[in-house]
């Protein structure tokens, strides 16, 4: 196995989200992957994906290592279709929904371009933050930004992104500033509106995972939050 294959493979563990089932969907022993894995660490000379004995997340490293080979697998695949000589003709219309922020801020340009390319497609667009129930309404493509409940949908992971807890000076000049993860739960967070959870999950330098339960949630207009950027900015 080369190279290519392994940088393959490490994407498909990212992907599927871990290793067993990684294995599972290559059908090939869960020993093979993993020592694969190792192999492709080694040779890199940096640890890409921290695992503990309940978890595996992705370092600093293997985060920059998977966003690199999505697009060289990506330009692979279009560069063997396009000497092929046989490109994928796609028409009719495309049904799909996205994030409100997240459609105006990233997928004009990429769905113009889509769209540029297979002119005989076209879209029927839903920017929205509303739950969407793809079958019952139709949509057969949604972007979310959350981890999905089990489903019988197919799903790929286009991107990782980073939460961060952020405070204004204000805030913390009238509340202070939380030192452990005892003093944050003295505070109020400002959550996505959407957003079930009534906690948010921390990762320390080690990868365990810490729960903090939160206060009630509130509007995002409703006074001075832990999370409150949006209005006083971000320090």
């Amino acid at each position: 196995m080369g190279q290519f294959e392994d940088m393959s493979m490490f994407v498909r563990v990212v992907e599927a989200g871990s290793i067993t089932k990684a294995a599972e969907q290559l059908n090939i022993a869960k020993s093979a992957v993993s020592r694969r894995l190792k192999d492709l660490e080694m040779r890199l000379g940096n640890q890409l994906i921290s695992r503990t004995t309940r978890q595996s997340n992705l370092t600093e490293a293997g985060e920059q290592y998977y966003q690199r080979a999505c697009s060289i697998l990506n330009e692979v695949d279009a560069l063997n279709e396009q000497t092929s000589g046989s490109p994928t003709r796609i028409e009719g219309t495309l049904k799909m929904t996205a994030p409100l922020t997240f459609g105006l801020m990233h997928l004009s340009g990429v769905i113009d371009d889509f769209a540029n390319q297979h002119p005989g497609l076209s879209f029927e667009l839903d920017f929205s933050d509303r739950h969407v129930d793809l079958v019952e309404e139709g949509f057969e493509l949604a972007i979310r930004i959350r981890e999905l409940q089990d489903s019988t949908h197919q799903a790929k992971r286009l991107a990782l992104i980073r939460y961060a807890l952020c405070a204004s000076p204000d805030y913390l000049k009238k509340m202070g500033t939380p030192k452990t993860l005892e003093d944050l739960k003295e505070h109020q967070f400002l959550q996505y509106g959407l957003g079930k959870d009534s906690s948010i999950a921390l990762t320390d330098a080690e990868g365990k995972t810490h729960t903090v339960a939160t206060q009630s949630k509130v509007k995002a207009n409703n006074g001075d939050f832990l999370l409150d950027m949006a209005v006083k900015g971000c320090k």
